[in-house]
């Protein structure tokens, strides 16, 4: 199966908007991206917070890196990255 390009992921997302109203949910990894995904969802929004919480930080607080500096604790791009559907 190929994977959709950025664009069909944004037409997929925009045909969503114009079909009427849906349920969008936040994955905060890789497995639950797929989880919701294999439930039937079309579309993924990313969480600050969930993907955070899930390494331990709060939302708005940074991380440590392996080198020892820190930086902001951002969505995974892999929890997005991942699928083959659209995400916000």
């Amino acid at each position: 199966m190929t994977r959709p390009s950025p664009a069909d992921k944004r037409q997929a997302f925009h045909a969503l908007h114009q079909s009427g109203c849906f349920v969008i949910p936040n994955p905060w990894n890789v497995g639950t991206a797929r989880y919701l995904q294999g439930l039937g969802f079309k579309a993924l929004a990313t969480t600050s917070s969930g993907h955070a919480h899930s390494l331990g930080f709060a939302d708005g607080t940074k991380s440590a890196t392996a080198e020892g500096k820190s930086k902001p604790v951002t969505p995974s791009p892999a929890s997005v990255s991942a699928q083959p559907m659209p995400a916000t």
